[in-house]
């Protein structure tokens, strides 16, 4: 499924596809106080919140994506770095059973 143009795109589609089919939203976020927030919140049922940043399989995380993560890590959220669909796929798997709720 990865696209070659943009491979980032791909993993990030395949993210919103997974989370919608559990009912839920990966919303697209934006911070226009601070950079460095993560591609999107996802919502799931039960109020259920994970951070995911997506990136190609050999993206570098910023400097001020780290800090980002750690803010929102400190605060009590689960923010999760993304490189493949495998990746995703794992994650959907990990919720599916439990580990984010």
């Amino acid at each position: 499924m990865e696209i070659l143009g943009n491979p980032e795109a791909s993993v990030e589609d395949h993210l919103v596809e997974g989370v919608r089919a559990r009912r839920g939203w990966a919303a697209k976020m934006v911070d226009k106080g601070r950079r460095g927030a993560p591609d999107r919140e996802c919502r799931f049922p039960r109020a259920v919140i994970v951070y995911v940043e997506t990136k190609a399989k050999y993206g570098v995380l910023k400097k001020w994506q780290q800090n980002y993560h750690t803010d929102l890590r400190a605060l009590g959220y689960f923010v999760l770095v993304l490189w493949t669909i495998p990746q995703v796929d794992g994650f959907l798997s990990a919720y599916d059973l439990g580990a984010y709720g």
